[in-house]
């Protein structure tokens, strides 16, 4: 991910394993730094893993109103919680629009 100024965003890497549990310390030189990542039975972003995305990483990145597009991913809380904690606006493509607007 990137803002509009080419900025890079941190990453979330949903690794597998116990939901919550620890990532071992002898894994961690193997990582790259400044991403977040997140222990998950079935590896894919839930809503209390996309919740923690949000306000720990989006909402430091964000210094004005933005606009954050979301492909394949829609719940009411994230409306909330971008419109509300980090003053942005979130809209919603399509399932797999990503696709057709990639050259």
């Amino acid at each position: 991910m990137a803002r509009g100024d080419g900025t890079k965003l941190p990453m979330l890497f949903v690794i597998y394993g116990a939901s919550g549990g620890r990532i071992e310390k002898n894994e961690f030189p193997t990582f790259p730094a400044g991403h977040v990542y997140a222990m998950q039975n079935k590896t894919w972003m839930d809503d209390d893993v996309w919740k923690t995305y949000l306000r720990s990483l989006l909402l430091p990145m964000f210094v004005e109103p933005s606009v954050l597009l979301l492909n394949n991913l829609f719940s009411d809380e994230s409306y909330w919680i971008v419109n509300e904690e980090l003053s942005t606006h979130l809209i919603a493509l399509p399932a797999n629009a990503t696709s057709v607007g990639q050259p």
